[in-house]
C-alpha cells in the first residue's frame, strides 16, 4: 500500500511544497519526460514506426497531469508556481 502514499501524499498537500514542486515536478518529472523522449528517438532510430515513440510519449502523460493538478490545487501556491507548472506541462507535452 506504500506506493499509492507516494500519490495521496501529494494530492492531499502532506509534504513540504518545495519537494513537491522543485524535486517532484522540475527535477524528477523533466527527468522522466528526458528518458522517455530519448527512448522514442531510439525507437525511430531503429526503425520502429513513428506511433511507438509517440505511444512512448504519451505514457507519461498522465504522471505530468497528476503533478501538475497536486501543484495547482496546493493551498495558498503562488500564481507564479502555478503559471511555470503549466509552462512545464506545454513544455513536457510539446517535446
Amino acid at each position: 500500500m506504500t506506493n499509492w502514499r507516494f500519490f495521496s501524499e501529494r494530492w492531499q498537500a502532506l509534504i513540504p511544497f518545495d519537494r513537491l514542486f522543485w524535486r517532484d515536478l522540475i527535477l524528477f518529472g523533466t527527468l522522466v519526460n528526458l528518458v522517455v523522449t530519448f527512448l522514442g528517438l531510439m525507437l525511430i532510430a531503429k526503425g520502429f514506426p513513428a506511433y511507438w515513440a509517440f505511444i512512448a510519449h504519451l505514457l507519461v502523460l498522465p504522471y505530468n497531469l497528476f503533478l501538475v493538478s497536486a501543484v495547482l490545487r496546493w493551498p495558498d501556491v503562488r500564481t507564479s508556481f502555478k503559471l511555470v507548472a503549466g509552462g512545464w506541462l506545454v513544455l513536457t507535452s510539446l517535446a
